[in-house]
């Protein structure tokens, strides 16, 4: 109920009740149990009746469309005639606006710089009333907005007064790098050998990786062509390709095919990050030693 000190419209029976307190303007939305007996755009009339310009349009949407029964302050203390509010009380029915009468709001459609995206939402300052479901595509054909439209966000966008998406394209995805996929790991150069039962060899200290003759070296990954995507006005976007990388084949090494990369003798890999190459020579500054581990010829260990 209204308190008696300050001005009040409505009633717990008319399923609202503005206050104009000396704090604010307070709207109360009482629960129905069946459809409400007014619109948004009644109470916006009874607003401007009564001199409340100044408010927000969403915060009393929201306020109408959730009916808890609490006061909500939508707008600063204004000074109310009490002349007025008595010719409404002795009106048989609130003076609420006729639907046909209350402007729809603008619908104001909004483009992402790559056309990937459209979203809508809409300007009340000429009327609040929210657009229908075939304003809203009719606004987008407007545009020129024919692809990746979502019907059921727009059902749901035209409930309220919130900017939402309405429609997305398909970004082109671009193509995958050539690469070149080693088959040996340098980084196990100077690691002692470890045995099958965990023990450590430290007279084997991987100071070369080994490979023989025909063993392969590489394997190049081709690159990849790109999707193209397609933007909201239905245009074919393009989608650019991966870039191609050269065989990195260095001296004493075989390209097989297009694409692999073979030793052509027995040796140590040499590997400079753009090309792979087999050395025949094991070069080793100084004595042999603990630091040089044991070394092979002839598959046979000399110490």
């Amino acid at each position: 109920m209204a308190d008696e000190n300050y001005p009040s419209i409505g009633s717990p029976e008319s399923g609202y009740l503005f206050e104009f307190r000396p704090e604010g303007v307070y709207l109360t939305i009482y629960p129905a149990e069946d459809e409400l007996l007014f619109e948004l755009s009644d109470m916006r009339q009874i607003l401007r009746d009564y001199g409340v310009l100044d408010y927000d349009v969403a915060l009393l949407a929201r306020t109408v469309r959730e009916a808890s029964g609490q006061p909500q302050k939508i707008a600063a203390p204004v000074e109310v005639d009490e002349e007025l509010i008595n010719q409404f009380y002795q009106s048989s029915s609130a003076p609420l606006v006729s639907d046909e009468l209350e402007e729809y709001a603008k619908i104001v459609v909004e483009v992402s710089r790559d056309k990937m995206r459209a979203s809508v939402k809409f300007d009340t300052k000429n009327g609040s009333k929210l657009p229908t479901f075939d304003m809203v595509m009719d606004a987008l054909k407007e545009k020129g907005i024919v692809y990746g439209i979502d019907e059921e966000a727009i059902e749901e966008g035209i409930k309220g007064y919130s900017i939402f998406v309405v429609a997305e394209g398909n970004p082109p995805v671009p193509g995958e790098n050539a690469y070149i996929d080693r088959k040996f790991d340098l980084g196990v150069k100077g690691r002692p050998v470890i045995d099958e039962y965990d023990r450590v060899d430290y007279k084997n200290l991987n100071l070369f990786v080994l490979v023989k003759a025909n063993d392969t070296l590489a394997i190049r990954i081709p690159q990849t062509k790109g999707t193209p995507g397609k933007d909201i006005y239905g245009d074919i976007v393009p989608a650019t390709n991966g870039r191609p990388i050269p065989m990195p084949n260095g001296k004493n090494t075989i390209v097989l095919g297009e694409n692999q990369l073979i030793a052509a003798i027995n040796g140590q890999i040499v590997d400079t990050g753009t090309k792979i190459s087999v050395d025949p020579k094991l070069v080793i500054k100084g004595s042999i030693g603990v630091g040089t581990g044991d070394r092979r010829r002839n598959n046979r260990r000399r110490r």
